[in-house]
């Protein structure tokens, strides 16, 4: 059974969000991995809380035999933060849009699926990971369709788990060759300014395309959205919502904040 996806989430009053994605991580031991969980583990307070907009992991697969191992150091750190933070959400990118399809994701994270709302006393809030904002790319879309239709879903949910992780290097590899360039378009405007409305929202937050954006990067449109970037210099980019505001932040920073 799939775990239930969250569609809103309600911020108190006088919280702040950090917000951080695109790392495709695989491994724990590696420099930007160590820094997520140093931030996991040092970086939490009741008062924070934590939104992961997508492609956390390299890829991720997660079927009726459960979480598959290499992706559990992840899990069980994200897990353990959530007892100390306001609350910490997972939401789907494209690279890891199986979180929760063997229903065995830890039941103390917010998983949420292609669009979330955070309400907070100052904003309303739209979250998604940002590829369905690709502009010019129908292929993407034709793929994205079938590695979500219920046949994959099912042939996910029930092949051996290193048939599984075989597969997704392989179309991992089809999907780097096909579209290396296309995350680095700049997104549809007319796209973000529907989803906006369709949610009622305030405020746009987005990943995917690997670099910072802002409303500064929109001006003709008026669109009030940001873009979490990526990582660099191995700081963890993430962007901060306080008290009304966004600014540009990273992990070190927040955590010399903290001390």
């Amino acid at each position: 059974m799939r775990s239930k996806l969250a569609k809103e989430l309600k911020i108190p009053a006088g919280d702040n969000v950090l917000f951080a994605g695109d790392m495709h991580l695989e491994k724990p031991h590696s420099a930007q991995a160590r820094q997520l969980l140093k931030l996991l583990e040092e970086g939490g307070s009741p008062e924070r809380h934590l939104v992961l907009v997508g492609d956390v992991l390299y890829f991720y697969f997660e079927n009726n035999f459960g979480i598959v191992r290499k992706f559990r150091w992840l899990t069980d750190a994200l897990s353990k933060a959530a007892q100390h933070w306001g609350s910490v959400v997972f939401l789907h990118g494209n690279r890891d849009y199986l979180a929760g399809e063997g229903g065995h994701f830890p039941k103390d994270i917010h998983l949420a699926g292609d669009y979330l709302i955070l309400e907070t006393s100052e904003k309303r809030i739209l979250v998604t990971h940002g590829d369905l904002f690709l502009k010019n790319n129908p292929g993407y879309f034709r793929f994205r369709r079938f590695m979500r239709s219920p046949l994959v879903r099912w042939s996910t949910r029930n092949l051996p788990p290193a048939m599984c992780r075989f597969a997704a290097h392989m179309l991992r590899w089809i999907s780097f060759r096909n579209n290396k360039d296309k995350c680095y378009e700049p997104p549809d405007r007319d796209k973000m300014a529907e989803a906006l409305s369709d949610h009622e929202a305030d405020a746009l937050v987005f990943g995917h395309f690997h670099r910072k954006m802002s409303p500064e990067d929109f001006p003709d449109v008026n669109l009030k959205a940001w873009c979490v970037g990526s990582w660099e210099q191995e700081r963890c980019p993430m962007l901060k919502y306080e008290q009304g505001e966004f600014v540009f932040t990273d992990a070190i920073s927040e955590l010399e904040q903290d001390k």
